[in-house]
């Protein structure tokens, strides 16, 4: 899942800020072993083109979060109403 990812991160000083987009279980999103999905650590002046080449293979691309340089981790959950 998405922080098991982090938590084997061999940098200790990673951390994240990460959002659990609204309408989805939190639980299920940060821990779920769920397929099919792929999660991707990526540099950010990539982005455009691996969405592009993502989409063009006829997949979702979503951005959840990017690693921050410190250890701390934010997290937001989005709640539809």
């Amino acid at each position: 899942g998405l922080l098991e990812m982090l938590f084997g991160s061999r940098d200790a000083a990673v951390g994240a800020e990460l959002e659990v987009p609204g309408g989805i279980d939190s639980d299920r999103f940060l821990f779920g072993e769920t397929l099919p999905r792929a999660l991707l650590a990526y540099d950010p002046a990539a982005e455009a083109t691996l969405e592009k080449f993502v989409r063009e293979r006829g997949f979702a691309f979503t951005r959840v979060g990017h690693t921050t340089p410190t250890a701390q981790w934010t997290l937001l959950i989005c709640r539809h109403y």
